[in-house]
């Protein structure tokens, strides 16, 4: 039997959940330049957006680079990028249609 998350323990075995659980990885930059992947956290699918300014700056970024870039900050920023969304999440900043929308001010210490 597969159970879903609830409160800090992650869907299936029951393994305390400290960072929000990965449905689909971003592929691409979304509508509005921001990057865009799916989560669970605490028992909600919730889709994530990343602002393109934010990703400028964790990837000190100084003018606009190619898509395949933005992308890869994803991966180098994985850990960073996760706890921003559930700290977001944490504080209500959940939209009626289960997005969250990150800014640089959600990432306190850019880049690195």
């Amino acid at each position: 039997v597969f159970l879903s998350s609830e409160g800090d323990y992650g869907p299936g075995v029951r393994l305390v959940a400290r960072m929000p659980n990965v449905l689909r990885r971003p592929a691409k930059l979304g509508r509005w330049d921001a990057l865009m992947f799916s989560i669970e956290w605490r028992g909600r699918e919730i889709e994530v957006f990343v602002s393109r300014e934010a990703l400028d700056d964790l990837g000190h970024f100084r003018e606009t680079r190619p898509e395949p870039e933005y992308v890869a900050l994803f991966d180098k920023h994985r850990g960073r990028i996760l706890k921003a969304s559930a700290a977001a999440i944490d504080a209500g900043r959940v939209t009626p249609d289960r997005r969250v929308h990150l800014i640089s001010d959600d990432f306190p210490e850019r880049g690195g």
